[in-house]
């Protein structure tokens, strides 16, 4: 005869991701044969309910979402939250589990959510997950609380609905000399000054170029009268050397992230390293590498409302080499959520298109490089 165990609850914080989460140990001599750890989702409250050797059409967790209005939707703060893995600690899961899985990557409940099965069985751990659906009230009020980054220039955040977005990935490209990686020095500073729209955070800054110079960073920070030293402390950079190098930068990353406040990733530049895919044979194994890479970025935006920052380059067209197009095909012009087009204007000025975004209208505007600083023409 099936019998149920006994159920405990506890409240955790408000607004965390909808997860439904199953482990089954791979130790045999473990005598808690299944788990379940149940999120749930309430405007008022969340309940996490464990039990043990429960019929699979038992319900373990009922909860009443209240009517909410949508007069009042904007009024309500929508603050991203992410929650950390040692919670499982409480429902069965070891120190062993969680290392492996910090190895790999998974710092977070909401990492384990986005993982495929295929992943997670890779670290020796059988977990199954399963996304809910949400209700668009929801996303909207996600979406309220996405920041944006300024670029230091009115003209740009007001092209841009304010700046670089958090939360998603923005692409860059640009023709020749236009000075993109001024551009991301300048947002790594910008990221951390408190603004109406946030600040105070740090910048993780992958460089497969060899181009960062701090020597740029104190010059600009000394212009704005700011803490030199404090600016470069709030950097965590790496300069990566090829493609494993990246993915490793991206796993430590994540880590990095989930122990402190971060706001911006940059990846100066994203296509470099796989450049030394040339052979015809290897287009396949450079694309899957590539699609690996940015769903890494993705879950990255995703689980720490972080924004996601990649230079990319250009390379001429096959059906004409005269026409300049951005390297990495579909993989990348899919993968990214903006893009944006830098190239030159008159004299030192620099004009900036939107290229592609899913919720901006293709546009331009001018702006200005001088001493190494964005501004205005």
């Amino acid at each position: 005869m099936l019998t149920r165990s006994k159920t405990r609850v506890v409240q955790i914080p408000k607004n965390t991701v909808d997860r439904n989460v199953k482990k089954v140990s791979t130790k045999k001599s473990k005598t808690v044969d299944k788990s379940i750890v149940h999120f749930a989702d309430t405007t008022t409250n969340i309940t996490i309910a464990t039990t043990n050797d429960v019929n699979d059409n038992d319900t373990t967790t009922t909860t009443t979402t209240p009517t909410t209005t949508i007069s009042n939707i904007q009024n309500e703060n929508y603050v991203f939250k992410f929650t950390k893995i040692s919670i499982l600690l409480e429902h069965g899961f070891e120190e062993t589990d969680l290392k492996k899985l910090k190895k790999a990557g998974f710092c977070t409940i909401e990492a384990i959510a986005y993982a495929t099965r295929k992943e997670l069985i890779k670290i020796k751990s059988h977990e199954i997950v399963c996304m809910e659906f949400k209700r668009a009230t929801q996303i909207y009020k996600q979406r309220a609380a996405i920041k944006f980054i300024t670029t230091g220039s009115k003209k740009l955040d007001g092209l841009l609905g304010g700046g670089i977005e958090t939360g998603s990935l923005t692409e860059i490209f640009s023709e020749h000399r236009v000075l993109t990686s001024t551009f991301c020095e300048n947002l790594a500073i910008n990221c951390q000054q408190p603004t109406i729209n946030g600040g105070h955070a740090k910048c993780v800054f992958i460089d497969t170029h060899g181009t960062f110079r701090t020597n740029n960073i104190i010059r600009i920070a000394q212009r704005r009268d700011l803490n030199a030293e404090e600016c470069l402390e709030n950097i965590a950079y790496v300069h990566v050397l090829n493609v494993d190098g990246l993915m490793k930068s991206l796993i430590d990353a994540r880590a990095l992230i989930s122990e402190e406040k971060y706001s911006l990733l940059i990846i100066n530049s994203i296509i470099n390293h796989y450049r030394d895919f040339k052979m015809p044979e290897e287009a396949c194994c450079r694309q899957n590498h590539l699609l690996k890479v940015f769903k890494v970025l993705h879950l990255i935006a995703l689980e720490f409302n972080v924004a996601v920052l990649l230079v990319n380059e250009m390379v001429p067209s096959i059906e004409n080499v005269k026409i300049l197009i951005p390297a990495g095909g579909h993989t990348v012009s899919h993968a990214t959520t903006t893009r944006l087009f830098f190239k030159n204007g008159h004299g030192n000025d620099k004009i900036l298109q939107i290229y592609t975004s899913p919720h901006l209208a293709e546009a331009e505007a001018s702006f200005s490089i001088a001493n190494g600083e964005i501004g205005d023409v």
